[in-house]
């Protein structure tokens, strides 16, 4: 991805490698489209809009026939700003006046994973580099489909311009190929990064691509749709017209409500004061049990499992099979966090519970019902 920015136009071309490898994630690797264009759009200020797509958001004509690539949802509570530079997307999260996330795309493999990954640590959060090899070894999460690298970072942040800020925290997704390369950011007061990682998951989750002659509509703001009333006693039948994401039916446990899916969210679910139950479905392994696992100790602050631990999991049924149910309910953590992940190369569905260590011991037997009751509807 090039722009030029001048003092009145901003000139954005989007290289045809760049649009081929995001059709790729798109339709796999039979189908290849080729995009090719270019727009001159007025730099001048003008409303900003959501539910659009990036060539809406970039002023292009609704009536031209080629899209720019990639459309998202806005999380809720978060804003959008106007895009600038070479961010295609320029967002404030939680309407924090410090914080911001955005989305770059640039041709190439942009310097490559390594570079970049530590390019975020030693200049912008102050830390060292990783030692060889150690990149490989990040955890991944879901962007278009593909594995990006995810990046979680503490420190001192210094940013172009701007004096350096101490408890700082970055959360980041990049995705490498020889075609394009993906880069996620936000940054923001520690505490606020970390509140805010399941809002930066579901709009990384919610990035979808435009192809070609399709009408490119976005997906919703999170928060809309039906709420699924309860039918019975302590039971809800919750049926969603998630397509791909998968429809579920599942029984739900007395005190808990529902909210309506969104983002990565197939089930949203709330218990207590400020719990929170969730399912996603996402494809292939999606980084596999241990990088997984290993993630969701990372946001709640527990230490990262051996292999041995790993293997001595229990385990409850989840969808018909035996799945490892985590539990990571220790004293001095940031949060508590109950888990149960099911890793298949066909799909990977993972159920997380997250919140204040006495409501999750509290609504323990709830969660593991809630799991066991869980039916995919055909």
């Amino acid at each position: 991805m090039v722009i030029a920015v001048g003092s009145s136009q901003r000139a954005l071309s989007v290289w045809a490698s760049v649009a081929v490898g995001l059709a790729c994630l798109a339709c796999g690797p039979a189908d290849v489209v080729e995009i090719e264009g270019r727009r001159i759009v007025s730099a001048a200020n003008r409303p900003v809009r959501t539910g659009l797509s990036t060539a809406q958001r970039f002023g292009a004509s609704t009536t031209e026939t080629q899209e720019a690539p990639l459309s998202w949802t806005l999380p809720p509570g978060w804003q959008e700003l106007q895009a600038s530079g070479m961010r295609l997307a320029n967002l404030r999260p939680a309407g924090h006046p410090d914080a911001e996330c955005s989305l770059v795309i640039l041709g190439g493999s942009g310097g490559g994973l390594v570079a970049n990954v530590n390019r975020w640590r030693q200049e912008q959060m102050g830390l060292e580099p990783l030692a060889p090899g150690a990149v490989e070894q990040l955890p991944v999460m879901n962007l278009l489909g593909a594995g990006a690298a995810r990046i979680e970072l503490n420190g001192t942040y210094t940013n172009m311009g701007s004096e350096p800020r101490s408890d700082w925290g970055l959360l980041g997704a990049i995705l490498v190929s020889e075609r394009f390369t993906i880069f996620v950011k936000m940054t923001g007061p520690a505490a606020l990064v970390a509140n805010e990682t399941s809002a930066f998951e579901a709009f990384c989750g919610s990035l979808q691509v435009q192809m070609p002659g399709q009408a490119g509509t976005a997906p919703p703001t999170l928060g809309s749709g039906p709420v699924v009333q309860s039918q019975g006693a302590g039971a809800t039948g919750a049926s969603r017209s998630g397509g791909s994401r998968g429809v579920f039916d599942f029984s739900l446990p007395d005190g808990w409500r529902e909210r309506p899916p969104g983002g990565m969210r197939v089930v949203n679910l709330e218990a207590g004061a400020s719990a929170e139950c969730y399912v996603v479905e996402l494809p292939g392994e999606a980084g596999g049990l241990k990088d997984n696992i290993t993630r969701w100790c990372g946001q709640v602050g527990a230490q990262p499992l051996g292999d041995a631990a790993v293997a001595a999991l229990p385990t409850i049924r989840c969808l018909g099979e035996d799945c490892p149910l985590l539990e990571l309910l220790g004293e001095g953590q940031s949060s508590a966090l109950l888990g149960v992940l099911l890793v298949r190369p066909e799909g990977s569905t993972f159920v997380k519970m997250l919140g204040p260590r006495d409501e999750l011991l509290a609504e323990r037997a709830g969660f593991i019902a809630f799991v066991e009751s869980m039916e995919r509807v055909q």
